[in-house]
């Protein structure tokens, strides 16, 4: 019985032993959250395209749209932009008869509110496409794709 209390008394010594040399700083940081450094913001605009168009949609986003949201990311106003097509959980394309009303999403991360409300400039635009014809920007906009919804997310947590 005497042999088994010792075993107990050594077992708990060496436990509080081995918990006091773990350094501090690395305790609190398992068990302190630390902040988020990405990109507060994050905005999600759902958009509807015709299948048949889905070509004509995504050259134009590459065409008209990509050239100013470079600009923004060198310039620090938008830091990323990106074009997503939804998928079904099976990794086919979203078929029409399914519940999604939307089959692409763009996606852009800010650092503050005041560069994500204020995107577009006439003047960025004229330097994005110089010496082009803007005058049917809206048009093939619209005509490549319908807007179905937006959200705006705030970052509270990551891991990197």
């Amino acid at each position: 019985m005497k042999n088994s209390n010792f075993k107990w008394f050594v077992t708990i010594a060496v436990s509080f032993l081995a918990g006091t040399l773990v350094p501090s700083a690395m305790m609190q940081s398992v068990t302190t959250p630390q902040p988020a450094t990405g990109p507060k913001y994050l905005t999600v605009d759902y958009m509807k395209v015709d299948p048949a168009k889905a070509e004509e949609y995504l050259n134009m986003e590459r065409e008209l749209w990509k050239p100013m949201h470079q600009l923004r990311v060198k310039s620090g106003k938008t830091k990323s932009w990106s074009i997503y097509e939804a998928r079904s959980p099976l990794f086919s394309p979203v078929k029409e008869s399914e519940q999604r009303n939307y089959n692409y999403v763009t996606i852009a991360t800010y650092d503050n509110l005041e560069d994500m409300k204020t995107p577009w400039k006439k003047e960025d635009f004229e330097k994005a496409h110089a010496g082009k014809d803007l005058s049917n920007l809206g048009g093939r906009t619209e005509s490549a794709r319908k807007r179905v919804g937006s959200d705006l997310f705030v970052l509270v947590e990551q891991v990197k």
